[in-house]
């Protein structure tokens, strides 16, 4: 939701024949932002969101968890902080999850220093980190990172999928028994597809 005075991301229920089965809840904090919201179901029943949002370092993922009534089980938690490696920051965007094997598998693009590529965030479904999110650094800690190059943070695991840069506007994942799916459109190379191997988490 772009207008009004809550602007965010929102999730809904509908009922099987299309009507609208109560009203909107907002999962993330009041901005204006595009978000690409997405939302999957786990085995349990219950849902995770995830989307992206313009943070102090650039555009990073967040998520949250939500009953099988889509009401929130916890606060909307950071996934990533990704660092520019140039004056504009890191773009985590077009997100796309799916729940499966006891992970959150997010692909998305990550636009860093002018290229692009599609990369994939796994994170445990018991990892205690999901619970609150990445936390702000503390002085420390900042003061610390002013004299080595700067790294990513993220909950979980970061793997690239797409092996060349490229435009890759818009992954898409799917799950199965056997593992996982990624699709997108390179405008250099038409359309891709990878296979994630659930065990290892690689493509």
């Amino acid at each position: 939701e772009a207008k009004g005075n809550e602007p965010g991301a929102y999730v809904g229920m509908l009922e099987s024949d299309g009507r609208i089965a109560g009203a909107a809840r907002r999962v993330s904090g009041i901005k204006r932002h595009d978000f690409y919201p997405t939302l999957a179901r786990a085995e349990d029943g219950t849902f995770w969101a995830a989307w992206e949002e313009e943070l102090e370092t650039g555009t990073d993922l967040v998520a949250r968890h939500l009953s099988a009534e889509l009401d929130p089980l916890g606060p909307a938690v950071r996934l990533t902080a990704l660092y520019p490696r140039g004056r504009v920051g890191a773009q985590a965007s077009r997100p796309d999850l799916a729940v499966a094997h006891g992970h959150l598998n997010i692909v998305f693009a990550l636009e860093r220093d002018k290229q692009q590529q599609v990369m994939l965030l796994r994170v445990k479904l018991d990892d205690p980190e999901l619970e609150k999110g990445l936390q702000p650094l503390d002085d420390k800690e900042k003061r610390a990172r002013r004299y080595k190059k700067p790294e990513d943070r993220m909950i979980g695991k970061l793997e690239r999928v797409s092996t060349e840069y490229g435009t890759n506007s818009q992954p898409r994942i799917a799950c199965s028994k056997q593992g996982c799916f990624t699709v997108w459109d390179d405008e250099k190379a038409a359309a891709l597809a990878v296979f994630v191997d659930p065990t290892p988490g690689q493509a």
